[in-house]
């Protein structure tokens, strides 16, 4: 079992957290740190508070960013480097934060080679099929 956590630049995650809670409902193993105004060291300071108050010590985390190479994700991973039971991942959507939790039971290491395949596959463009031959009567 693991627990999510979404970080992201500004409100980002605030609206992910938001969108989770109508689709699931309230989400006790999942939750968010922004980076906002106050500035990196605030953020890196909340980030290790949460990262300690949803990881116990038999626990793993799988830690959702925003973007990657961004301050979110780096001080992610300066935090993931003494820990191997933390997992990144960078690019998060909201697809990716349900199924994410959704599959908290399951292995941490197989969840997100899957997050990342699905991801990927998941951008689509919206295409409207027109029959050029019918009237608008």
């Amino acid at each position: 079992m693991y627990k999510v956590l979404v970080v992201s630049h500004g409100e980002l995650c605030k609206g992910f957290k938001s969108a989770v809670e109508m689709i699931l409902g309230s989400e006790e193993d999942f939750d968010i740190v922004s980076l906002d105004n106050k500035g990196v060291e605030v953020f890196h300071e909340n980030l290790e508070n949460k990262i300690a108050e949803l990881k116990s010590e038999n626990d793993e985390l799988l830690i959702l960013c925003d973007l990657f190479g961004g301050t979110p994700f780096n001080k992610s991973m300066i935090e993931a480097v003494s820990n191997e039971a933390i997992k990144i991942i960078a690019g998060v959507n909201l697809a990716m934060v349900i199924e994410a939790i959704t599959n908290k039971n399951r292995n941490v290491e197989e969840v997100v080679k899957e997050l990342v395949d699905n991801s990927r596959n998941s951008i689509l463009e919206g295409v409207i099929c027109r029959d050029k031959n019918v009237s608008d009567e």
